[in-house]
């Protein structure tokens, strides 16, 4: 949020015949900066699911290159943000404005997303529906979520 500021500045003088003189120049207008954007980072991997149980199992620790990766601000859906798998199938979100989000992958031809939410713990589990896509969740202000992943 901006803040207008106006200040008024006065100044006196004494002229030549030594009379003291008051002014007053006009209004000046400071705008204050923007409050800093309160952000978070999302991320984690896509791995290839090789036994289909929507569990990252410790034999799967490759994940296919190249893949896209958008993430989608629920309450404005024309917001979205777009980055790619590394050769470890992993991405990142780094410093997006927090809020609530969807995220969805572009799911290779020839494959399928595996099982979703399978199990108690989500840093291994596989976060998206059968369309590739996760549900809106919130993201805090400095509190990285890196747990999304897929199969």
């Amino acid at each position: 949020m901006q803040t207008d500021l106006k200040r008024v500045l006065a100044y006196s003088s004494i002229n030549h015949l030594g009379y003291c003189l008051l002014g007053l120049f006009a209004a000046v207008s400071v705008t204050a900066p923007d409050a800093q954007v309160c952000t978070v980072d999302i991320g984690d991997r896509i791995w290839f699911d090789v036994n289909c149980n929507g569990i990252q199992d410790k034999d799967e620790t490759g994940g296919p290159e190249g893949i896209k990766v958008t993430l989608i601000n629920c309450a404005n859906t024309d917001e979205k943000y777009h980055t790619a798998t590394g050769s470890d199938g992993s991405y990142l979100f780094d410093d997006v404005p927090a809020g609530t989000y969807q995220i969805c992958i572009e799911v290779p031809g020839g494959y399928a997303a595996t099982l979703e939410d399978v199990g108690d713990n989500d840093g291994i589990d596989s976060d998206i529906n059968a369309e590739g896509c996760t549900g809106c969740r919130e993201y805090e202000c400095d509190k990285p979520d890196l747990t999304r992943d897929f199969g």
